[in-house]
Parts: structure tokens; C-alpha cells; sequence
């Protein structure tokens, strides 16, 4: 969808001006006046009477003009019968405000929605909303929302799903001399243009220098997950979505089910392109204000100044926390830094560097220009809180004129108070320099900045070519004949079904035996030996132990009869016993985005440990290590307390073709590998399931 012209209108039609200040037809022709657009524009009122000093007309055939953009500011049902005439006037590109759709979930709604879908297929119809604020576009100087106010040029372009935040965004932006935005762009409904739309609109648009978006939901998974792709390859993208609790599984009986999470989807798509994801409204303006300053660390090494010890140890653990690193100060400059100060105090030059309370202008310059000559620092934090004989302003000056001499090493103050540090922020802020009044929301902020850098400027890292996947293991294709071919029409694939066809995907499962008599047994014995696992076979048990139809352990033949005579339903599965660490491996269908799989701890503490990690297929083996990084599974790959060590490229493979296997085989809903046992010989399945 080319939509150029529908953001670059050269001529534009209002339709529904009021002369009724209150009105939304009044504030959108007023505010497309004050922000001084100068194409052609019309007001269309049902009495033809001038308002805002400009004539209008009744309808847009008295115009005599096609026109690229037309805004309707008029009831629901009313929008829907003018698109009729939106048609006649050879006009594509619409802005329908008005709400009563399908978002209403009443018959009447219901009604005007499919009213409305058969317009847009019939006219061809491009459409921002309904149920929308409209857009701005500061480089024509078009606004065609019903905002308060004008909004300030930038290189912010803003795409929303909720008028209210967009709302809070442009008085936020309008309050700041430096900061301003090159769109704003309000969804809606979504009933044409979606986000996707929108962000491959933004990619080409050369005032646009980052990309924010704030979405509830996704129209197209896959399509979604392509431009992201785009975007980031050419600019930042941050995005802030609602919704984060769990919206429950239809299929909660596995184990995959119940606990993959939709909000670690989500965040899976985000890790997958590079997205910066802010976990609130706060944290979106911060990193905003970050890009908007251009104040990007060129690595994690962080340096801090401060005149506050206790406050400079607050601040190193949250950096810590956020996967921060501090510089250690080297001899050289400690030497100059002691030489500097010695005759004055003495302060602390281990970083943070605690210039004391009395730390004056002079102090914090002297500090800094000596600490620059250290090696590889990503970044320089300088602390300030206002002590009785702290200089303030004089120090906002210093930094000011520090900042410019640091070409790629970015200067953050953070002048912690309110009354008496608001006029060194306001300088701040009009030479364009990012400061803060709080330490603890700055480093998970600027851990997110540096991850999406590194990926975007090293982009080869998410890219892996999965077609060898499947090639390589032919005989998942014919699992979806396989499962047509069943005896039962259960959805529940029984245990040894479910390995079979998790083999096909050519991963490593056990030996599973049926046993329904002594017999089966003696020649089970034969065959494996001793230890064994005897399992019951019914089918409709997810959580074996539960119910006590696992046996594990048994050494002797005695004790594999007791067990087998305690089992009330025959057959049963017999499995040689294998020792090592349990891992869960599943895979489901996201609505939205399609194959998910994930991998945990597992056994008896999938559900205790409840923390999982979940990948949209495919997924490259970069997101896969970073993704299990930010888990406790990270330590079982390095061995713990004497435990095998988990080869990630293994667990990597065997997640892949998992995923594969699903995505090749619509017939699957859920895929369960729980355990998959980690042990010195690799990995192997022991139990599974598969539900179709």
C-alpha cells in the first residue's frame, strides 16, 4: 500500500465543519489552519457559511476539485452513506473519526462495520480509523486531528493505537524547546491502514529518525514481523504495548499450553527484530528523549561522576543490574586524578568517582577532562544533588561545554531535586543535551539502547537460512499423513504416537515398549536391562507423576512386577531409565504470529519454576543465546553442582526442528517434550506429547 499521497495530501477536504468551537469538525479545521498548511484546502459545511474566516461549501461536488485527502467529521452512520460521494469525487484516502463500529460490539455496530468493509472493497478505499484522532505530518504542516494545540517539527514519528496517548505525547513534546515529531499518526480501528502500513511509510521517510509505536493489538503476524525487519535496518523502532498479563491458552491442558505466555510472544518478535520494547509510558518518552538528543552509548562501559557517595552506589547497582558494566579507572588517570586533588581533599577516584558534597564546577570539569583520557568508555554518568554549597548552574555550563568535545562518548547528568536544579535542566534542554532528575530509570534504558544498536549494526546475526531444516530431515512431511492415518479420532496423541512423530523432526527419542503381560516384560528385561521406568499408557494423563503412573528407578525384577501390578489399566510404557537434567521443549500456534516454541526446565519443575523461553519460528541460534541468557537455564549450560553441561547448539537444534516440524504439519496444535533429559550422551526425549 502506497500511502505518500495520503500523508503528502497536496489538497484536502473537511467534511463536517462546525461553526460550534466544541465541535470535532471546528478543531480539526482550526488546527489545520494554525499549523499552516498551504495546500489546497476546503471546508465542507451542510450550510455553505464562512467559519474561521474561510469560506465553505455543502458538499464536495460545489468544490469542483478531486481532492488527495478527504477528513470526515460527522457521525458514524452519516460517514459511512458520504463515502458514496468520497468515491464520486475519484478520492482513495479517507479519515473516518468517528466511533460506533465493530469496536462497539453491539448489533448496530456490527451492522455500520460491514457497511463499511463492503465500501472500502467497492471504492477501493484507503482509511485512517474509524474511531481515530487522525494524523500530523510537520513537514507539509498538515494536521487533520482535534488536538489542543499545534505540534512542534522533529524527527520523532509516532504511530498509536490509543488517541489518549498520543494525546499525552504531543503536550509532553509541545512542553520542550528541543524535542518535536515528524508524525502522528492515530490507528484506531484499523479497518485499512494498520500498523504495518504505517511503519513502511516511516522507513521511507527521511525526517523520521526513530520510529515509536504503541499497539494493543497486531493485524498481520507475519507481515508485522517483516517491516520491523526493515525498519530497524535503517532506524530505531520502540514500541510500548498493553496487554501484558497472560491471555490464557485454549489448549491449557499441556504443559506448553499453560505456560506460554502471549506477552513473551510478543517480546520474542521483538528480540527477533531488533525492537526496543518500553515496559511503560515513562520509559517510551526516556528512550525517546535519548534518540532525540542523539545520546546513544557506543558500548556498555559506563563511567560516573559524583558528589554523593551513598547516591553513587544506588546508581552502580541499578547499572549492574541492567547488564551495565563500570570502567575501572586505570592507574594513569588515578595518578592524575590524585595529583589533581590531593591538595584540596581527598576524594574516591574507584569508579564512581565521589568528588564529595562540596564538589564545585571547577571540580567536576577537572574530573572529567582528566577521566576522558581513559580507554573505551562507553558513556559518562555525572551525578549531582544540591548540597548547600553545590554551584548548579555553573556546573550545567561545564558540562554543556564538555558535552561537545565528546564526539561518540554520550554525557548524561542527572541533577537529582526539583526547585533548585529545574533552571540547569532547562539548560539542558535548550542546548540539547538529555538530563534526568532520577538515577534509577536511566540504565535499563540505556541496556535496551546498546542491544538494539548491536543488532541493528551487525543485522547478519538474526538471519539463517532454515530451508536445510527441512531438507534435511524429509520425513517430517509425512507426519500429517501419518496422523490422518490414526486408528482414534482423539485430538491427544498417546505417548508413543506422539514420539514417533516427534522422531520424524530426526530428534533423539527413547525406546518406548508396550507391555500387557509378564511376558512383554521378561522380554523387555532381555532387551534393555535394568534400570527401567514403567509409565502408564493412558492417554488422557498429562501429568503422569501426579497421579502416580510413573515408576522410576526399578533395579530388580521384582520390583518391575510389583510396579506392573499396580497399574490398573494395561498396557503399559516401559522405558530404560536415563539420568541427567529435564528439560521441557513445546511448541504452539500464536493466532497472530504463528509457530511459537519454547524451552524451560522440566519434569516435575516445569510448572514450579514456571520460566521459559519463547521463540517465533524460525529464530536464529543470536536470539536463541540471548534469549536464554536473561534465564536460569544459562547456568545449566555451564554445568551446576556436578550436572551435565547443556550444549546450547543441541538444544538449539532440537528447538528448531520442533518448530519445523509444526510449521510443516498444520494438523498440530501443541507439541510437548517434557522431559527432554540432558546427559553426557546429548539429548533424548523420554516423554511427549502431541495434540491435533
Amino acid at each position: 500500500m502506497d500511502l505518500k499521497r495520503f500523508f503528502n495530501p497536496r489538497s484536502i477536504a473537511i467534511v463536517g465543519v462546525s461553526s460550534n468551537p466544541k465541535k470535532v469538525g471546528f478543531l480539526v479545521a482550526k488546527n489545520m489552519i494554525a499549523q499552516g498548511f498551504s495546500g489546497d484546502l476546503c471546508l465542507i459545511n451542510i450550510e455553505g457559511k464562512e467559519i474561521l474566516g474561510k469560506k465553505t461549501f455543502k458538499n464536495l461536488k460545489e468544490t469542483g476539485k478531486k481532492f488527495d485527502l478527504i477528513v470526515i467529521c460527522i457521525p458514524a452512520p452519516l460517514a459511512v452513506s458520504f463515502l458514496d460521494e468520497v468515491a464520486e469525487n475519484g478520492c482513495q484516502n479517507v479519515i473516518i473519526f468517528a466511533a460506533g463500529f465493530g469496536e462497539t460490539h453491539t448489533e448496530e455496530g456490527r451492522k455500520l462495520q460491514i457497511i463499511l468493509d463492503e465500501k472500502v472493497i467497492e471504492h477501493k478505499l484507503n482509511i485512517l480509523g474509524p474511531n481515530c484522532i487522525g494524523y500530523i505530518n510537520t513537514i507539509v504542516n498538515v494536521n487533520a486531528t482535534f488536538f489542543q494545540c499545534s505540534a512542534p517539527k522533529g524527527k520523532i514519528g509516532i504511530i498509536t493505537q490509543s488517541g489518549a496517548l498520543g494525546t499525552a505525547f504531543l503536550d509532553y513534546v509541545v512542553a520542550k524547546s528541543q524535542i518535536g515529531i515528524s508524525h502522528l499518526i492515530s490507528l484506531g480501528n484499523k479497518t485499512v491502514i494498520n500498523e504495518s502500513d504505517c511503519i513502511e511509510y516511516l522507513i521511507k521517510d527521511e525526517e523520521t529518525k526513530v520510529i515509536a509505536i504503541y499497539l494493543e493489538d497486531v493485524k498481520n503476524g507475519e507481515r508485522f514481523i517483516d517491516v520491523l525487519q526493515k525498519a530497524t535496518a535503517t532506524k530505531p523502532v520502540i514500541i510500548l504495548k498493553s496487554g501484558r498479563t497472560i491471555a490464557g491458552s485454549t489448549a491449557a491442558i499441556s504443559h506448553t499450553g499453560s505456560i506460554a505466555s502471549d506477552d513473551d510472544v510478543f517480546s520474542s518478535i521483538m528480540r527477533k527484530t531488533g525492537v526496543i520494547r518500553a515496559e511503560n509510558y515513562g520509559q517510551l518518552e526516556m528512550l525517546l528523549k535519548l534518540y532525540n538528543f542523539e545520546a546513544i552509548p557506543s558500548n556498555n562501559r559506563v563511567l560516573v561522576l559524583s558528589n554523593a557517595g551513598g547516591m553513587g552506589v544506588l546508581l552502580t547497582d541499578e547499572l549492574i543490574k541492567a547488564g551495565l558494566e563500570l570502567v575501572t579507572v586505570g592507574q594513569e588517570v588515578t595518578n592524575s586524578l590524585n595529583k589533581a586533588f590531593d591538595q584540596v581533599k581527598k576524594i574516591s577516584v574507584h569508579n564512581p568517582i565521589d568528588l564529595l558534597g562540596d564538589a564545585s564546577a571547577f571540580d567536576y570539569q577537572k574530573a572529567i577532562e582528566l577521566t576522558m583520557k581513559e580507554k573505551d568508555v562507553g558513556a559518562i554518568i555525572v551525578l549531582l544533588t544540591p548540597q548547600a554549597n553545590t554551584e548548579i548552574l555553573e556546573t550545567a555550563k561545564v558540562l554543556e561545554n564538555i558535552h561537545h568535545q565528546l564526539k561518540f562518548m554520550p554525557l548524561y547528568p542527572i541533577f537529582m531535586g526539583k526547585d533548585s536544579v529545574t533552571e540547569a535542566h532547562r539548560y539542558f534542554e535548550s542546548h540539547g543535551i538529555s538530563s534526568f532528575r532520577y538515577s534509577s530509570d536511566l540504565p535499563l534504558a540505556l541496556a535496551k539502547i546498546i542491544e538494539a544498536e548491536k543488532l541493528r549494526l551487525n543485522p547478519k546475526t538474526m538471519h539463517f537460512d532454515f530451508s536445510n531444516i527441512v531438507s534435511k530431515n524429509e520425513s517430517m512431511l509425512n507426519t500429517g499423513a501419518m496422523i490422518a492415518e490414526r486408528d482414534t479420532p482423539s485430538s491427544f496423541l498417546n505417548q508413543y504416537d506422539s514420539l514417533t512423530i516427534i522422531s520424524k523432526a530426526s530428534i533423539k527419542v527413547i525406546k518406548t515398549y508396550l507391555a500387557d503381560s509378564l511376558k512383554d516384560l521378561d522380554r523387555i528385561v532381555k532387551q534393555e536391562g535394568f534400570p527401567l521406568v514403567l509409565k502408564t499408557a493412558d492417554s488422557k494423563i498429562t501429568h503422569k507423576t501426579e497421579v502416580k503412573g510413573v515408576v522410576t528407578g526399578i533395579t530388580v525384577y521384582e520390583e518391575l512386577i510389583n510396579a506392573f501390578n499396580t497399574f490398573s489399566q494395561k498396557p503399559c510404557y516401559v522405558q530404560k531409565q536415563c539420568e541427567g537434567v529435564e528439560l521441557i521443549v513445546g511448541s504452539k500456534r500464536d493466532p497472530v504470529f504463528g509457530v511459537v516454541v519454547i524451552v524451560g526446565f522440566g519434569g516435575i519443575f516445569t510448572e514450579l519454576i514456571n520460566e521459559v523461553a519463547e521463540f517465533v519460528y524460525p529464530f536464529s541460534i543470536y536470539e536463541f543465546n540471548e534469549a536464554l541468557a536473561k534465564t536460569k537455564l544459562l547456568k545449566l549450560t555451564q554445568g551446576f553442582r556436578n550436572m551435565p553441561k547443556i550444549d546450547l547448539s543441541q538444544l538449539y537444534d532440537v528447538c528448531l526442528k520442533v518448530g519445523a516440524l509444526m510449521d510443516k504439519t498444520p494438523q498440530i496444535k501443541e507439541i510437548d517434550i517434557n522431559p527432554l533429559i540432558c546427559s553426557q550422551d546429548g539429548l533424548i526425549a523420554v516423554d511427549g506429547r502431541v495434540i491435533v
